[in-house]
Protein backbone atom coordinates (compact mmCIF):
# COMPACT_ATOMS: atom_id res chain seq x y z
CA UNK A 1 0.00 0.00 0.00
CA UNK A 2 1.45 3.47 -0.91
CA UNK A 3 2.37 5.63 1.53
CA UNK A 4 -0.15 8.28 0.62
CA UNK A 5 -2.86 6.70 1.14
CA UNK A 6 -2.14 5.95 4.89
CA UNK A 7 -4.07 8.42 7.27
CA UNK A 8 -3.57 8.80 10.71
CA UNK A 9 -6.85 7.43 12.66
CA UNK A 10 -7.85 5.32 9.50
CA UNK A 11 -8.07 1.28 9.36
CA UNK A 12 -8.12 -0.57 6.69
CA UNK A 13 -10.43 -2.84 5.79
CA UNK A 14 -10.66 -5.08 2.51
CA UNK A 15 -8.58 -8.09 0.78
CA UNK A 16 -4.98 -7.07 0.44
CA UNK A 17 -5.56 -6.18 -3.61
CA UNK A 18 -8.74 -3.87 -2.80
CA UNK A 19 -8.28 -2.23 0.35
CA UNK A 20 -10.55 1.12 1.58
CA UNK A 21 -9.28 3.32 3.91
CA UNK A 22 -12.36 3.55 6.56
CA UNK A 23 -11.81 6.91 8.78
CA UNK A 24 -13.42 6.09 12.69
CA UNK A 25 -16.28 8.31 12.10
CA UNK A 26 -17.31 5.97 8.56
CA UNK A 27 -16.61 3.00 10.59
CA UNK A 28 -18.87 3.27 13.54
CA UNK A 29 -21.75 4.88 11.60
CA UNK A 30 -21.60 1.15 9.57
CA UNK A 31 -20.82 -0.02 12.64
CA UNK A 32 -24.72 1.15 13.86
CA UNK A 33 -26.36 0.38 10.60
CA UNK A 34 -25.25 -3.21 10.32
CA UNK A 35 -26.30 -3.59 14.21
CA UNK A 36 -29.64 -2.08 13.07
CA UNK A 37 -30.30 -4.37 10.51
CA UNK A 38 -29.25 -7.63 12.54
CA UNK A 39 -31.82 -6.19 15.40
CA UNK A 40 -34.70 -6.19 13.14
CA UNK A 41 -33.24 -9.46 11.20
CA UNK A 42 -33.67 -10.84 15.14
CA UNK A 43 -36.99 -9.51 15.67
CA UNK A 44 -38.54 -10.14 12.29
CA UNK A 45 -40.01 -7.06 12.19
CA UNK A 46 -42.16 -6.31 8.56
CA UNK A 47 -42.29 -2.48 9.49
CA UNK A 48 -39.67 0.25 9.65
CA UNK A 49 -39.60 2.28 13.15
CA UNK A 50 -41.17 5.19 10.71
CA UNK A 51 -44.56 2.56 10.36
CA UNK A 52 -44.06 1.32 6.72
CA UNK A 53 -43.92 -2.05 5.55
CA UNK A 54 -40.34 -3.21 4.35
CA UNK A 55 -42.21 -5.03 1.53
CA UNK A 56 -40.32 -3.60 -1.82
CA UNK A 57 -38.64 -0.71 -0.02
CA UNK A 58 -34.99 -1.20 0.08
CA UNK A 59 -34.10 2.35 0.28
CA UNK A 60 -35.93 3.00 3.45
CA UNK A 61 -34.39 0.45 4.68
CA UNK A 62 -31.14 1.24 4.14
CA UNK A 63 -31.69 5.12 5.11
CA UNK A 64 -34.03 3.96 8.46
CA UNK A 65 -30.57 1.38 8.87
CA UNK A 66 -28.28 5.06 8.80
CA UNK A 67 -30.87 6.87 10.93
CA UNK A 68 -32.55 8.87 8.18
CA UNK A 69 -36.13 8.66 7.99
CA UNK A 70 -36.31 8.30 4.33
CA UNK A 71 -33.93 8.47 1.63
CA UNK A 72 -36.20 10.09 -1.26
CA UNK A 73 -34.52 8.02 -4.06
CA UNK A 74 -35.41 4.62 -5.59
CA UNK A 75 -31.86 2.57 -5.52
CA UNK A 76 -30.88 3.52 -9.33
CA UNK A 77 -31.96 7.45 -8.52
CA UNK A 78 -29.60 7.33 -5.75
CA UNK A 79 -26.29 5.52 -7.85
CA UNK A 80 -27.06 7.82 -10.64
CA UNK A 81 -27.27 11.11 -8.99
CA UNK A 82 -24.16 10.43 -6.55
CA UNK A 83 -21.37 11.94 -8.48
CA UNK A 84 -18.96 9.29 -10.96
CA UNK A 85 -16.04 10.30 -8.17
CA UNK A 86 -18.17 8.85 -4.82
CA UNK A 87 -19.11 5.45 -6.92
CA UNK A 88 -16.96 2.35 -6.19
CA UNK A 89 -17.64 -0.25 -9.47
CA UNK A 90 -15.69 -2.16 -11.32
CA UNK A 91 -14.57 -5.89 -10.96
CA UNK A 92 -13.74 -5.64 -7.01
CA UNK A 93 -16.68 -3.75 -6.01
CA UNK A 94 -17.91 -6.84 -4.82
CA UNK A 95 -16.00 -6.42 -1.28
CA UNK A 96 -17.87 -3.51 0.10
CA UNK A 97 -16.85 -2.25 3.57
CA UNK A 98 -19.16 -2.72 6.35
CA UNK A 99 -22.26 -0.36 6.19
CA UNK A 100 -21.29 0.91 2.52
CA UNK A 101 -24.35 0.75 0.49
CA UNK A 102 -24.59 -1.54 -2.26
CA UNK A 103 -26.73 -0.91 -5.60
CA UNK A 104 -27.89 -2.79 -8.04
CA UNK A 105 -29.72 -1.92 -11.41
CA UNK A 106 -32.97 -3.99 -13.29
CA UNK A 107 -35.98 -5.16 -11.63
CA UNK A 108 -39.50 -5.66 -12.98
CA UNK A 109 -40.04 -1.70 -12.42
CA UNK A 110 -36.21 -0.77 -13.03
CA UNK A 111 -36.04 0.27 -9.50
CA UNK A 112 -32.78 -1.91 -8.57
CA UNK A 113 -32.15 -2.99 -5.09
CA UNK A 114 -29.78 -1.36 -1.96
CA UNK A 115 -28.25 -2.94 0.60
CA UNK A 116 -25.87 -2.43 3.47
CA UNK A 117 -22.62 -4.36 3.51
CA UNK A 118 -21.52 -6.34 6.43
CA UNK A 119 -17.53 -6.27 5.41
CA UNK A 120 -17.19 -9.68 4.49
CA UNK A 121 -18.77 -10.22 1.38
CA UNK A 122 -22.19 -10.56 2.49
CA UNK A 123 -25.33 -7.92 2.82
CA UNK A 124 -28.17 -6.72 4.69
CA UNK A 125 -31.59 -5.63 3.25
CA UNK A 126 -35.42 -5.89 2.48
CA UNK A 127 -36.95 -9.04 0.82
CA UNK A 128 -34.22 -11.77 0.75
CA UNK A 129 -34.30 -14.58 1.69
CA UNK A 130 -37.73 -13.81 2.73
CA UNK A 131 -40.11 -10.85 0.95
CA UNK A 132 -41.03 -8.33 3.20
CA UNK A 133 -38.28 -9.11 6.19
CA UNK A 134 -35.24 -8.02 6.47
CA UNK A 135 -32.13 -10.55 6.10
CA UNK A 136 -28.69 -11.19 5.11
CA UNK A 137 -27.46 -13.20 1.95
CA UNK A 138 -24.43 -13.23 0.34
CA UNK A 139 -23.52 -10.53 -2.17
CA UNK A 140 -23.58 -12.74 -5.17
CA UNK A 141 -27.58 -13.87 -4.59
CA UNK A 142 -29.17 -10.41 -5.26
CA UNK A 143 -28.38 -11.05 -9.49
CA UNK A 144 -28.71 -14.44 -8.88
CA UNK A 145 -32.23 -14.80 -7.46
CA UNK A 146 -33.53 -11.72 -9.57
CA UNK A 147 -31.53 -11.12 -12.44
CA UNK A 148 -30.23 -7.65 -11.14
CA UNK A 149 -26.73 -6.18 -12.68
CA UNK A 150 -24.32 -5.16 -9.78
CA UNK A 151 -23.26 -1.36 -9.79
CA UNK A 152 -20.64 -0.83 -6.86
CA UNK A 153 -21.11 0.55 -3.77
CA UNK A 154 -20.80 4.07 -2.06
CA UNK A 155 -20.27 5.34 1.23
CA UNK A 156 -23.76 6.26 3.04
CA UNK A 157 -22.33 9.74 3.93
CA UNK A 158 -21.72 10.21 -0.27
CA UNK A 159 -24.95 8.99 -1.67
CA UNK A 160 -26.67 12.43 -3.61
CA UNK A 161 -30.22 13.36 -2.28
CA UNK A 162 -30.09 12.05 1.66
Amino acid sequence: MSKRLRQKGTTYVGKKRTRVAVDRGRRKQGQKAVERMREWHRKATTKSPYGIAWLGHCAHSVAAAHGRSASGWNAVDGWFRTPAKYRHSGKNAKNAPRGALQFWSGGSQGYGHVTVANGRGKSWGVDLPVSGKIGMVPTDEVAARWGLRYLGWIWADEVAGW
